[in-house]
């Protein structure tokens, strides 16, 4: 493996060691993944993370803030295919499984409880798709051409989707409508506003219309209004497309593999991927389940960059593993600590 020179110099710094030593010693060692120094995430604005020299691809994120652009350079995009479709399959066997277990037969006991493979992906994408260099658009992409019969990308086109939700109905598909937050927010209301003008109960049509397609949402407002929390976006989504719920994926690009959530924002990681809680005012220091701080994630499938990640997302874990996002750390309450040691690497 690899040394990346600047995950070490944090370590160094973080743990104390002098700023002059060339290495970390090569008999340090963790006993507990919370002893790691996650990296901070701004970095990937202001460093190239990388443990090789040469790269296939290299991502980039949107600038929504005006800080800057992170970049995150994958070594081997094959790699990097491999956990999106391997983290999108195990939600799939998730959803199945959540599908079976929520299925009450009644009279007709003969009905099938519905595979969740989708016939149909739907990438309600606008703002990524304005700009080169996503990851998201990349995995999509992906996941439309070796996990869907059909599907495609959509920028703002709310008549064209509308009416190939249509076509789709009528031919009976199941879909999957993934779509950027502010994106599905806008076609919720375009929706109800068209079956408003054509009927006196559009409740009943949208519902019917939207019976086989699940909606799952990502990325945030992107600066076309003001963030909502997940929770205020679900009820606002499942409301517009008469759902009960909403599915979420979490992922970012200083990351490689993703979380999803099967609805009420409650997300869960692949076997090779895990969330812990830092407290934001100590970057040394690690919250129990059910208290909110700063997300740190280990990413295994990172190995090209940095596995130990600490975000800017605030949220808190459960007993089980699985982890809620409740917002982002307001860098203006913690600048003391941001000062003090993310400028000096």
């Amino acid at each position: 493996m690899q040394r990346n020179e600047v995950f070490s110099d944090w370590v160094h710094l973080s743990l104390g060691f002098a700023k002059n030593a060339k290495n970390i010693p090569e008999n340090l060692q963790f006993q507990h993944e919370s002893e790691i120094p996650f990296l901070p995430i701004s970095l990937f604005k202001t460093k190239k993370i990388s443990c090789y020299p040469n790269h296939e691809i290299h991502f980039t994120s949107s600038s929504t803030t005006g800080i800057g652009i992170s970049q995150h350079h994958i070594h081997h995009l094959k790699d990097y295919e491999q956990a999106c479709l391997n983290g999108y399959d195990l939600f799939l066997k998730q959803l199945n499984e959540a599908k079976k277990a929520s299925f009450k037969p009644g009279l007709l006991d003969t009905i099938k409880v519905q595979n969740p493979n989708y016939d149909v992906i739907a990438a309600l994408l606008p703002s990524y798709l304005d700009r080169s260099g996503s990851g998201l658009i990349y995995m999509v992409d992906q996941l439309i051409k070796v996990r869907a019969k059909e599907g495609g990308f959509y920028n703002l086109q709310f008549e064209q989707l509308l009416l190939d939700l249509f076509k789709w109905k009528r031919e009976n598909k199941r879909v999957l409508l993934w779509g950027v937050t502010f994106g599905l927010l806008e076609f919720s209301q375009f929706v109800n506003k068209e079956f408003t003008k054509e009927t006196t109960d559009p409740h009943t049509l949208i519902s019917e219309l939207f019976s086989q397609t699940d909606i799952l949402e990502t990325g945030g407002m992107k600066g076309r209004g003001p963030e909502l929390t997940r929770n205020e976006v679900h009820k606002q989504l499942c409301e517009g497309f008469r759902k009960n719920d909403i599915l979420s994926e979490y992922g970012m690009t200083e990351l490689t593999s993703q979380a999803y959530s099967l609805g009420n924002g409650i997300f869960q990681c692949p076997p090779w991927m895990k969330i812990l809680i830092q407290d934001p005012s100590d970057f040394r220091a690690f919250l129990p389940a059910n208290k909110t701080g700063r997300i740190c994630v280990i990413d295994l499938m990172n190995y090209h960059s940095c596995s130990f990640i600490a975000t800017d997302d605030l949220g808190k874990t459960f007993p089980d593993g699985t982890f809620e996002i409740s917002g982002r750390i307001d860098h203006s309450d913690i600048r003391g600590c941001n000062q003090l040691v993310f400028p000096t690497i």
